[in-house]
Formats: C-alpha cells, sequence, structure tokens
C-alpha cells in the first residue's frame, strides 16, 4: 500500500481547477442552456443536442492519493479482481472480490477494518458475485443466489439473511423497498436452438418485486444480444451461445430510489421508479459508430492469444481457433456497457471500449438527468466507484497485478 500525504499540493490544485473553470464556464454555460427537457404523458424527457458528448467538459485522472494492491500483498489486500466498491461515510469504502467472492472495508488511509464472504455453500458463503447495494439509512443490502436476502451494517456485519420467494430465480437485486421486500431484475434463461443458428435474438428482462410469499412481475424490457454458433468439441458438435460483438447490451442499475435501464437500441436511458413506471428518459442524439475490419482483426487476435496459451489438448484448441472465424459481429458499436451510480447522485455511463482505441470513456450526468462531463481514462483502468470528483479505479499492470487507486478528476483540454 502507497499513500501520498497532500500538503501545498492541494493549494496549487485549487488555484488551478478554479482558473480552468473559470475559462470554461462560458462554453460549459451554453451546453447546459441547450438541453431541453419537457413532459411527455408524465414522463420527463432530457433531450441532449447532436454533439453533446464532444462538448462536455473535460475531465481525466489526477495522481493518485491512495493506493492499494501488488504483487506482494496477501490475498485479503488483492485488488486484481475488484469488480465494483461503494464509498461510505468517514471516508471509508467498500471493494468485492468478484473471483473470490469476499468484501472488505477500508478506511481512508487503506487500512483495512472487516471482511465478510467467500464463494462455498455455508451460512455465510456467497453462492454468486455479491453486489451490494447502500440504503439511505447507511445498511447494505444484496441478494445471494438464488434468492437470499441479507442486510449488512456499514462495519459489514450480517444483520438478516432470509430467503424470500422464486428462489428458482436467477435476480439481481435492485432496490430493497421495506422489509423483506424487494424489486429484482429477472432475465429470461437462454435455450439455444437445435441446430445451430446465426440469427440474432433478445431474450426478456423482468422487473419484478418479491418478498418471502409472492412474485409480481412490474414490467419488461429486451436483454442482451446473443446467437447460437455451431461449435464442436473433438468432432462432436456443441450447441451453445454467444454474445454479438459489439452488440446491443442491456445495462441496469440502482439510481438512488429509481432503476435505470438503457438497452442500447439508440442513446438512450429509461429511468423507472419503484413500480416500474417510466418517469424519465434521457437522450442523447450520437450517430452509431461502425464496426471497422481493424476492430475484427483485433477481437479475433484476441482469441486467438487465449486459446493459444489453454492448457487443453491440441485437438481441442484447434477446434477452439476454428470458431474464432465465426464470430457474429454488430454492424455498429453499441453506445454504452454499463451503468454506475455514484454516491453523490451522480450517474456514469462507461461507453463501449473500442479495442484499436487505448482510452475509456464515461458520460456523466446529474441527478436530473443533463449530461456535466465526460471522462477519459487509460483503457486499462476501470471506475468502481465515484463520489464527486474522487473515485475508485482499478487498473492492471502489463503483467495482470491488479491496483485500486483513489484519485481525484481533474480538468483536462477537451
Amino acid at each position: 500500500m502507497t499513500r501520498e500525504t497532500p500538503v501545498n499540493r492541494n493549494c496549487l490544485l485549487g488555484a488551478t481547477l478554479l482558473l480552468l473553470a473559470c475559462g470554461r464556464r462560458d462554453g460549459a454555460t451554453a451546453q447546459a442552456t441547450s438541453i431541453t427537457t419537457r413532459d411527455s404523458s408524465g414522463v420527463t424527457i432530457v433531450e441532449h443536442p447532436p454533439g453533446a458528448l464532444a462538448a462536455a467538459p473535460s475531465f481525466g485522472l489526477g495522481k493518485p492519493i491512495l493506493t492499494l494492491g501488488g504483487a506482494s500483498v496477501d490475498s485479503l489486500h488483492d485488488m486484481t479482481f475488484v469488480t465494483k466498491a461503494l464509498f461510505l461515510s468517514g471516508g471509508r469504502f467498500l471493494t468485492v472480490d468478484g473471483r473470490a467472492a469476499r468484501m472488505e472495508l477500508f478506511d481512508s488511509t487503506g487500512t483495512r477494518l472487516a471482511g465478510f464472504g467467500r464463494r462455498g455453500e455455508g451460512p455465510t458463503d456467497f453462492r454468486g458475485l455479491p453486489v451490494p447495494r447502500r440504503a439511505d439509512d447507511g445498511s447494505l443490502w444484496l441478494i445471494d443466489a438464488p434468492a437470499r436476502l441479507m442486510r449488512f451494517s456499514e462495519d459489514l456485519e450480517l444483520r438478516i439473511a432470509v430467503v424470500l420467494s422464486g428462489g428458482e430465480r436467477n435476480a439481481d437485486l435492485l432496490l430493497p423497498l421495506h422489509g423483506s421486500t424487494v424489486l429484482a431484475v429477472v432475465r429470461a434463461p437462454i435455450v439455444p436452438p437445435f441446430p445451430s443458428s446465426t440469427t440474432i435474438s433478445r431474450n426478456a428482462e423482468y422487473l419484478v418485486r418479491f418478498d418471502t410469499i409472492r412474485t409480481d412481475t412490474l414490467t419488461k424490457w429486451l436483454g442482451t444480444e446473443w446467437y447460437a454458433p455451431a461449435s464442436n468439441d473433438l468432432g462432436a458438435s456443441v450447441w451453445t451461445w454467444s454474445g454479438v460483438e459489439f452488440g446491443r447490451t442491456t445495462v441496469v442499475d440502482l439510481w438512488g430510489n429509481q432503476v435505470v435501464v438503457g438497452t442500447n437500441d439508440s442513446w438512450t436511458l429509461d429511468v423507472r421508479d419503484s413500480t416500474g413506471a417510466l418517469r424519465r428518459r434521457i437522450v442523447l442524439h450520437e450517430a452509431a459508430q461502425p464496426v471497422t475490419e481493424a476492430m475484427r482483426d483485433s477481437v479475433r487476435s484476441s482469441r486467438r492469444a487465449l486459446i493459444h496459451d489453454w492448457k487443453a489438448p491440441a485437438e481441442t484448441k484447434a477446434a477452439s481457433m476454428a470458431d474464432v472465424d465465426n464470430l457474429l459481429f454488430a454492424h455498429s458499436v453499441a453506445w454504452y456497457q454499463e451503468v454506475i451510480a455514484a454516491s453523490d447522485g451522480a450517474l456514469w455511463v462507461a461507453e463501449t471500449v473500442v479495442p484499436t482505441d487505448n482510452a475509456r470513456r464515461y458520460a456523466v450526468f446529474d441527478s436530473s438527468g443533463r449530461l456535466i462531463r465526460r471522462v477519459m481514462m487509460p483503457a486499462r483502468y476501470r471506475l468502481v466507484a465515484a463520489d464527486g470528483d474522487r473515485v475508485l479505479v482499478r487498473r492492471r499492470d502489463p503483467d495482470g497485478i491488479g491496483y485500486l487507486d483513489l484519485v481525484r478528476l481533474v480538468p483536462t483540454a477537451p
């Protein structure tokens, strides 16, 4: 663990930010006034003009204030497989290790305070990936497969563990309502056709409300695009499914006390309340980026490199190499691939990363749905939590070793 102690650097940074902000105020004001908000049948539509992304104030990452991880740390401080984090009160933050299925709590200096969980079948184990949500009272909620609702204190002490109805469902918890009632997204199972097909399909996803007694379906939308490629294993046909490369991916997350949904049919995000009713729609007019042959070649090369490193029989590797030639690509790149609700009420939307580019970009909206900034970072970085201008990003070095950096955003040239 390394930690930087800020001294006069903060004063210099503050003055720099003030000067830059003054220089950008006129452009930011023009950008804001060109956003239109109107109501249509009870739905607030926040519409941005063409070119809004390029015109938004641009930010990047400052120097890390705190860094965790590295090659020499123990398993409890390994950040290589951190998939999510949460900012908590008092400068503390929570990390989720996707490989170990474990949550770790740290204070503002990077000192580990507590931990919970592992992958297993015991009463304090997780069968799936824990995705904690923070409620207004500071408590942490998550649902473990198949449908065990768990509530923790901010100190990561388990307070409630109850099995809900619909235990057979593959559900992601979104919002604890009251008592043991929650909202969740249930994805219809993918059943590949027989024989294989290159037809693109999109299964339904359902917003459901359920508790210990019953399950109610509130609304639905289309899920991620998939198809059933032909594959073989040692000469035998294998029927499976695969996501369409660069295809439309559906993203869902909790945003305050509402649910934000994006199906990538356009650069649009729908915001629904706890009844499933559509309350707000965020619209950007951004042209779709065509999928180029260079992008396809990059994906194929990456897949072949992974297969080459497999410890598998030569025949299996050869068959898998042949399957790479049959990957199905979309004609244009999906606009976004993830949404992350920040602790300050902002919404970060991760734009789809193109393999021929070395940058990762996020569009940031305030709580009303107005675009307020665009943040760029190296492609090997991934945002896992945000709170105002403070962000936690996971990065990996060329050897694949992971680090978690606490940094502040700084203005950059557009």
